[in-house]
């Protein structure tokens, strides 16, 4: 079905979230808005041939016998629509549910004509109203229509105080807003990356914790003035430890890792499980006191598109309950599993070691630079070439210092190599071996 991989990819995935709230100044001046209440269950596609059947947002067949019995055989083409359970506010969790135990509870509400793609998005709403009847299991979605970002916002407002997820706005320049409140959420960092001149922290990586292990969520840079920055290093720095893995951040800087000892808040628009791509998985780490993390490879997990940082919650412990996965599993369903994948990644290999002594009063230093290729895929979040550098002093307070910096091709990190050299390895160092 690549109609539907496709429709996922090109449409549905780029919808924009923003705060409802905030309608009138995020969204463009147009002279026409079209908009719906934002259902929230599951998409699906009725696809209508020689006979009706249904498939979930990976085409896969569904077993939907009252849909397919429901859905009118004389509407040839593909539709895209919401499962949803009639109550008071659907949820995503509960849909997931009913599929596995109460199917025929199930409603479907049409939003869209695949096969009509090469039209613009308003004039495929009118052919949903016209097409599809109005039934008790089978409708199309009510669109309206307002030429006033200040209508919207009012008509969001109700459509949250009805309890329901929102409003989807379609308008006359081509985009699709969603609006939906913020979501706040208790964090745990775990890790941090560094702005490029080194005056301050760039980004938190936060994560929850479920069961025994930590999953990592996401990043968050927004929220953060310049003076919190520099604090913000000065104080994580601290408290970092070990870890068995590379994460890499935007600007292809190594996470640097902390003790899992500080709960933030944050705020976001969206909780997504999966993007174009499919369900979205990312790392899953054991920590011990005194050993750092351990990764266990990635899971099934979420990001959070637009996180802002609102303040430090000191009166929350990291962990169970206070920084629990199921501040996400209450709103929305955790797409796949939770069996990690590192046993299919390719052992990385080591392309070069150099080290260099001094001896001085205190006892012998040592400077070490390992080259290493990973031979992951950079899409993985793993880095193509890292350079590891061990920086190992007795006299020194704290006698073993690490640090990580990556490259895209084995060239870059040879010239990263002489660069690091040049800086660490000065006057009275030996190299090992020579």
């Amino acid at each position: 079905m690549e109609s539907i991989i496709q429709y996922k990819k090109t449409i549905a995935s780029r919808f924009i979230p923003i705060e409802g709230v905030n309608a009138v100044n995020d969204i463009p001046e147009a002279d026409e808005y079209i908009f719906s209440e934002k259902i929230d269950g599951h998409i699906a596609f009725a696809v209508v041939g020689d006979e009706v059947k249904f498939y979930n947002r990976s085409a896969i067949l569904l077993d939907l016998p009252h849909l397919v019995e429901a859905f009118p055989k004389d509407k040839k083409g593909i539709w895209a629509g919401e499962l949803y359970l009639k109550k008071e506010r659907s949820r995503s969790f509960s849909v997931a549910s009913a599929l596995a135990n109460a199917k025929s509870d199930l409603h479907f509400a049409v939003f869209d004509a695949v096969h009509e793609l090469d039209k613009q998005s308003d004039d495929r709403t009118k052919i949903v109203q016209e097409q599809i009847p109005v039934g008790n299991l089978i409708h199309p979605v009510k669109w309206m229509k307002s030429t006033s970002r200040k209508e919207l916002v009012q008509k969001y407002t109700e459509a949250i105080e009805a309890n329901q997820e929102g409003l989807v706005v379609h308008t006359t320049l081509g985009y699709t807003y969603k609006l939906k409140p913020s979501v706040q959420l208790d964090l745990t960092v775990i890790g941090y990356s560094i702005k490029e001149d080194g005056s301050g922290i760039r980004a938190l990586l936060v994560g929850l914790l479920d069961e025994n292990k930590w999953i990592v969520v996401g990043s968050v840079g927004g929220g953060f003035v310049t003076d919190d920055r520099s604090d913000w290093l000065n104080r994580l720095e601290t408290i970092e430890c070990e870890a068995d893995i590379v994460v890499v951040a935007n600007n292809r800087l190594a996470y640097k890792w902390v003790k899992p000892s500080i709960v933030i808040q944050v705020k976001c628009i969206e909780i997504l499980n999966e993007d174009s791509s499919g369900p979205i998985s990312k790392e899953s780490l054991t920590y011990v006191e005194g050993s750092g993390y351990q990764s266990e490879g990635k899971r099934s997990a979420v990001s959070l598109i637009s996180p802002v940082f609102m303040g430090i919650r000191a009166d929350k412990v990291p962990g169970n309950p206070d920084t629990s996965i199921s501040q996400i599993t209450d709103r929305v369903e955790i797409l796949g599993t939770k069996t990690s994948d590192q046993a299919t990644l390719q052992d990385s290999e080591i392309l070069f070691r150099e080290a260099y002594y001094k001896e001085s009063k205190t006892g012998v230093a040592v400077r070490k630079f390992v080259g290493i290729k990973t031979n992951k895929l950079l899409k993985d979040n793993y880095p193509p070439f890292l350079l590891y550098f061990t920086d190992f002093s007795a006299g020194r307070k704290d006698p073993l210092q690490t640090d990580i910096k990556i490259a895209s091709s084995e060239e870059k990190l040879k010239l990263i190599l002489e660069s690091e050299i040049e800086k660490n390895v000065k006057k009275g160092w030996e190299k090992w071996g020579s």
